[in-house]
């Protein structure tokens, strides 16, 4: 799965060498962050995109010092900022956000050259605050705003001193972004949805290109999907599970005015989940089959909140009020959970083989089952133990080859032989 991306944004770092070092403009560049409107519900947006782009001559430049906590790594600084929204900091400025939002930077995805490892450091700080390695979602943020999520305040931030740096040269990705950490709109819920992806591609080292790692083809089993695809109740969310590579995908279905899917970032989960359900707008449950567990997943954190073991095969989840009810295909079950601290409250037993399915009755009293091997009444009689097929009525055609059949099922079912 690969991302569409709105913003495509080349940042090229290189050694500055004589004559070849374009303005040092670029080097204090802000990425500018607003909002389409003032309406709750709207999006939020990188303002100047353009402003990064490569092809407009716009470089941030890589210093490599001799001494100093980035000694023999590349480094470069990148400072976001948000529109203010008052006069105490310098507004209100267009396109600014919602006062109370609190604005914050989330990494949903990342690709770096075979060995190369991207460190971001906090401004002030003598150690990586976090570091990016290989290709992977990392689902790892930093506030932007200085309001500390306070509700009514200015949503304005503008830090300088956050820093990025490797020791290995190469082409390095970073998508982002931006949304609001707080919940102070009516309902607990952010006043501004998700901006679109914006990519940014460093190249440390005066080398240019690095050839993509070529990738080679993996073969899967099959997963026996009950629930693979969910959209979270307030509908800003697509969620959908990849089996094979055991992760969840997650997409925004709000944050461009096409009203596209658009991926956000994926979430590593046990071995081969088989259902996904959201609880709530951040509360979201996977079910793994094989890994014989639920992780359940935290949207604004983008990480596994707790891990829930479970018996043999589970394949599906449904909630009712605070319980969820998980159904145990080996043992022919239904596992009763509190979803407040996620302990086993009792354990249902079912008369049938292999229960899968579930689903809740409109006025949530009722679970629904369904069943893999049970309820058709049914065996299946092998072609030398079947009865004979019947004579054709033309004579001249040869007698029908014995062959199996679908019969049913009853103690008095009359075996050749037996």
């Amino acid at each position: 799965m690969r991302f569409r991306y709105s913003n495509v944004v080349y940042i090229i770092i290189s050694i500055c060498w004589v004559g070849l070092c374009p303005p040092l403009l670029s080097q204090h560049d802000h990425l500018e962050i607003g909002a389409d409107s003032n309406l709750p519900g709207s999006p939020l947006r990188f303002l100047n995109p353009e402003d990064f782009a490569a092809s407009e001559g716009h470089i941030l430049h890589m210093i490599e010092p001799e001494d100093g906590i980035y000694h023999g790594d590349f480094h470069v600084g990148l400072t976001a900022s948000v529109r203010a929204a008052t006069l105490a900091f310098g507004g209100p400025e267009p396109d600014h956000p919602i006062p109370g939002t609190e604005v914050h930077l989330r990494i949903v995805d990342f690709q770096g050259p075979p060995g190369g490892i991207l460190h971001f450091w906090e401004s002030g700080q003598l150690a990586p605050t976090f570091s990016l390695e290989g290709n992977q979602a990392s689902g790892l943020t930093w506030k932007v705003s200085g309001n500390g999520g306070l509700a009514g305040a200015d949503p304005y931030g503008h830090i300088h001193g956050r820093r990025f740096s490797t020791s290995v040269q190469g082409r390095y990705q970073l998508t982002l972004i931006a949304y609001d950490h707080a919940l102070n709109a009516p309902g607990n819920e952010p006043w501004h949805t998700e901006s679109e992806p914006l990519s940014i591609v460093f190249q440390a080292g005066e080398n240019g290109v690095i050839p993509p790692v070529e990738k080679t083809p993996v073969h899967y089993f099959e997963a026996r999907q009950t629930h693979p695809l969910e959209v979270t109740p307030s509908g800003h969310h697509l969620l959908a599970l990849n089996s094979g590579e055991s992760r969840l995908s997650i997409f925004s279905l709000s944050g461009n005015r096409e009203h596209l899917p658009v991926l956000i970032g994926e979430i590593p989960t046990g071995l081969t989940p088989v259902s996904v359900r959201a609880r709530t707008d951040d509360e979201v449950w996977v079910v793994n089959e094989v890994s014989d567990s639920i992780s359940v997943i935290s949207l604004a954190h983008m990480a596994v909140i707790e891990t829930i073991s479970v018996p043999d095969e589970p394949a599906d989840v449904v909630f009712s009020g605070d319980l969820a009810y998980v159904s145990c295909s080996q043992i022919n079950a239904i596992r009763v959970i509190d979803c407040r601290d996620y302990f086993e409250l009792q354990m249902i037993p079912l008369r049938g083989l292999a229960p899968r399915n579930l689903s809740v009755s409109g006025d949530g009293l009722s679970i629904f089952v369904s069943f893999l091997h049970s309820g058709n009444g049914t065996t299946i009689l092998p072609a030398d133990e079947s009865r004979p097929q019947p004579t054709p009525w033309n004579p001249d055609l040869p007698p029908p080859p014995l062959d199996g059949h679908c019969s049913g099922f009853t103690s008095r079912c009359a075996i050749p032989g037996h």
